[in-house]
């Protein structure tokens, strides 16, 4: 299970990194997001709670970071998502 949750780390990094970049060209193009951004969007989505998950599991089971930054790290693509919903309501 650790192997898998590091491994998924390395995926949610690049996955947001390509999300960003695209979201950039978007904004600076002032182009409207077509269905290919909310197909990364729901992959980003999955894949980050996927990842939240692995790491709430390993928490229980005993296996804690060894510092508090991990879990900046491990839940801030959660919370970036949530801000990213709120604003695109508005």
């Amino acid at each position: 299970m650790n192997e898998i949750h590091r491994y998924l780390g390395y995926v949610v990094v690049g996955i947001f990194a390509i999300g960003w970049l695209f979201g950039l060209v978007l904004w600076i193009s002032r182009r409207e997001a077509g269905s290919w951004f909310w197909r990364w969007l729901v992959v980003a989505q999955i894949v980050a709670i996927v990842q939240a998950l692995g790491g709430l599991i390993l928490v229980i089971s005993g296996r804690t970071p060894t510092t508090w930054l991990h879990y900046v790290y491990g839940f801030g693509p959660l919370v970036f998502l949530a801000i990213a919903h709120l604003l695109a309501r508005e």
